[in-house]
């Protein structure tokens, strides 16, 4: 039973989704909504478009990936490749899923709306308002779907043929469409019941009569009455209906127990009539083209009656070769049936997830820990069958003695295989843990020598962070630390989809920094390299003007003003805009004026920051405020972490904290060209700077401490002006207030007379 959020509820959730993100703070919101997203390696599902997926161009899979997904990988894995017929399905079902949204209720009812027109002689049509209908009167959030496509359908097909009998115009036809208004007035509300037929009424218009009272207390929810009418219809051997009516009494009784006990719950004694229902119905060799809608409708009472027998069933409807005909419910089924035996904790699945290997060997790929480790080799060494293989290999951390046959088995995988990209992943990912960098370049050269075409978007960009760790220069490094996204969307409900609107879709595939590659230049790095590396020509224009932006500023903020005035003509030529404040930087004398005069461009230009920023980035203005607050930085001690850390839990590596022995997120390697000084002063910048404030913090303070020890500055008031916008319009925490109000108070004491004083009215803060 498809459930779905009121229409008046969902405009409330989204404006009040509008308002309150206004007050997220960077840090808490990341690249949320209404903000583009770089998504550089799918989580949630494979690279689109699906039809690659779905004829087993698998890449590297992801313990993330929705069930689905792997239940078709292990059709591939297991030599079992879905047919034509089999992928066109199964990518109708990812489709549908990920399309989640508002429903087109006008399409849906088209159909009888259309052949309703042609009776002119009925009247204006009443609007069909909403296909879905409260679950109850006291619960207006929770609805079902009570109007399906079908019912229009065959509403507007009984039309036609009535009125190629009686005629369009006659009054048997006019009484037969405003009866049906009546039906299906009740789709969202309501309880209409049409009138019996006139006795002087043809039998076919009082048999229809007969099914329209009936279906209409079906939509209004009186299921008793509905059940009794949909009975006697059966017993009528001259109805046209006695055929369908057995199924639709099973079908009342399905829905009655859907509700009656409530949301998410369902009555058994109830479905248990219903299955005693249709077995009659399947066992009768009469049923004929009824047979599939009972079996679907069977299908879902022993869902809910017998969830492990169903469980076993579905699992071996889905590996069975040639199940065209089926396999996209038999998946959306079985994926969905899987819910109710998930637990928390791997070790205390049921017995019933074992029975069956795909099964098995969805939930256990999915899992993560040692329970699941130590499963996965016990399977694979009593199968040796590449899911297996792949599941052991993608929770091994790092090689380990007598893993020797692992090894051997995934270097026997060869290209073509849709193992080979999640083996050759994880076997380079081991060699690179074990010491053996220089043969995991090698592979990796090799694979990433292929072309793009080669490989999914994805996969190339989980070779290419692999690439990364094993770099033999800085010039190596940048080339393997911009890579192109996947995708680029601003995705609200966390799909992973890109965007329908058309300026997502005009993001260029140009290379960004992937999140790995931000974090090491961010914390592993000195800054001295970095600025050197800032005007390498192995980056494309903007890489180098974020990142010769961003190392200046760290530079600056790190009293580095050698390395500052080395960037300064690269930024003036890269960013004129900036050119004066550069000049004010370059004219400081002492490390107080310099660090005022990089405060002074900073608070100028929000879009300053002193690290250089993972996937799309901030895209307004580098002068102008972020309407979203994107503007300066949020705490650094979170600013610079991998961009999966959740596939690192699966991957075997993720450290624990040694007080709380909860998991840590993953840190960034450290590149193998560095020397020993390098990496020790590169961790003594990043400690320094990562101890450094919420910029509305660090801003207002730098500032007020310059102008009370320089008063006669000419550029103390619009400092402080600027200092108390960023307490509004920055990323604030608990002491914002106090740095807000300090630079406020300074401004109106000194400077009450200017124009900066006059423009800031309040201070920002509780």
């Amino acid at each position: 039973m498809a459930m779905k959020i009121s229409g008046i509820t969902r405009i409330l959730l989204v404006i009040l989704l509008a308002v309150s993100f206004l007050s997220w703070p960077r840090a808490a919101r990341g690249c949320g909504p209404f903000l583009a997203s770089a998504i550089f390696t799918y989580t949630k599902h494979p690279d689109l478009p699906m039809k690659g997926f779905a004829g087993g161009e698998l890449g590297v899979l992801q313990p993330t990936y929705a069930r689905s997904y792997l239940a078709v990988a292990y059709r591939y894995l297991s030599g079992e490749p879905l047919d034509p017929e089999e992928q066109k399905g199964v990518t109708a079902l990812w489709n549908e899923r990920l399309s989640y949204g508002p429903q087109d209720d006008d399409a849906i009812s088209k159909p009888w709306a259309d052949a309703r027109n042609s009776v002119s002689a009925a009247g204006p049509a009443p609007a069909i308002r909403e296909l879905f209908r409260p679950v109850s009167d006291k619960d207006s959030y929770q609805q079902y779907l009570n109007c399906t496509a079908g019912a229009f359908q065959a509403a507007a097909a009984t039309l036609s043929k009535r009125i190629e009998r009686f005629g369009a115009n006659s009054p048997e036809v006019k009484d037969w469409v405003q009866a049906q208004d009546q039906v299906f007035s009740n789709c969202s509300g309501g309880s209409q019941i049409p009138a019996l037929a006139k006795s002087a009424s043809p039998a076919a218009i009082q048999a229809d009569r007969a099914y329209q009272m009936a279906a209409a207390n079906f939509y209004a929810g009186n299921f008793d009455a509905a059940e009794k009418m949909f009975k006697d219809i059966a017993a009528d051997s001259g109805s046209s209906w006695s055929h369908i009516a057995p199924y639709l009494a099973a079908r009342t009784l399905v829905r009655k127990a859907t509700l009656i006990a409530g949301a998410g719950k369902t009555d058994p004694t109830v479905l248990g009539e219903a299955e005693s229902q249709l077995i009659r119905i399947l066992a009768d060799s009469r049923t004929g083209d009824l047979r599939p809608a009972a079996a679907r409708l069977m299908s879902f009472v022993r869902f809910r009656l017998h969830p492990e027998e169903r469980l076993h069933e579905l699992a071996g409807a889905v590996v069975k070769k040639n199940a065209d005909a089926t396999l996209k419910q038999d998946l959306c089924d079985y994926t969905l049936l899987m819910d109710s035996f998930e637990r928390d904790n791997y070790d205390e699945l049921p017995g019933a997830v074992k029975k069956d290997d795909i099964t098995d060997w969805i939930f256990t790929f999915k899992a993560s820990g040692k329970g699941a480790l130590d499963h996965s080799a016990q399977k694979w060494n009593q199968t040796h069958s590449l899911p297996w293989l792949i599941a052991v290999l993608s929770k091994t951390g790092r090689p380990a003695p007598g893993q020797s046959d692992l090894i051997n088995a995934a270097a026997a995988v060869r290209q073509g295989s849709p193992a080979f990209d999640s083996v050759a992943f994880h076997s380079i990912r081991l060699l690179i843990r074990s010491g053996k960098k220089d043969e995991a370049r090698t592979k990796l050269d090799a694979l990433l020598s292929r072309g793009r075409q080669a490989l999914p978007e994805s996969a190339r960009n989980l070779f290419m962070s692999e690439r990364l760790l094993v770099a033999r220069s800085m010039d190596d490094f940048l080339k393997y630390a911009m890579r192109v996204p996947a995708t680029v969307t601003t995705d609200m409900e966390g799909n992973e989809m890109p965007d329908e609107d058309s300026d997502t879709k005009k993001e260029s595939p140009r290379p960004i920094f992937d999140g790995d590659s931000a974090a090491i230049m961010n914390m592993r790095i000195p800054v001295a390299m970095l600025a050197k590396a800032s005007s390498s020509m192995a980056l494309p224009v903007h890489l180098r003007r974020q990142m010769a932006l961003a190392v200046w500023v760290k530079a600056a903020m790190l009293d580095e003003a050698d390395i500052a005035a080395e960037l300064t003509p690269v930024l003036e030529a890269q960013l004129p805009k900036l050119k004066p404040e550069l000049d004010s930087y370059a004219k400081a004398s002492g490390p107080d004026a310099k660090r005022f005069a990089a405060v002074f461009l900073m608070l100028k230009f929000p879009g300053t920051r002193p690290y250089v920023e993972a996937g799309v980035g901030r895209t307004t203005e580098l002068d102008k405020i972020d309407d979203y607050r994107d503007n300066w930085w949020c705490a650094l001690n979170n600013v610079s972490r991998l961009s999966l850390p959740n596939l690192f839990k699966f991957w075997g590596e993720e450290d624990q904290d040694a007080k709380t022995a909860k998991p840590k997120a993953p840190e960034p390697g450290s590149p193998d060209f560095l020397t020993e000084p390098e990496r020790a002063q590169a961790a003594a910048e990043w400690k320094k700077l990562a101890a450094t404030s919420v910029a509305p913090n660090y801003l207002p303070a730098q500032a007020v401490e310059w102008v009370n020890k320089n008063p006669e500055d000419p550029r103390a008031a619009e400092a402080l002006y600027l200092a108390v916008r960023s307490t509004r319009y920055g990323c604030t925490d608990k002491d914002t207030p106090k740095f807000s109000k300090s630079a406020f108070d300074v401004l109106h004491k000194r400077y009450p007379n200017t124009d900066w004083a006059k423009k800031t009215k309040y201070w920002y803060g509780k």
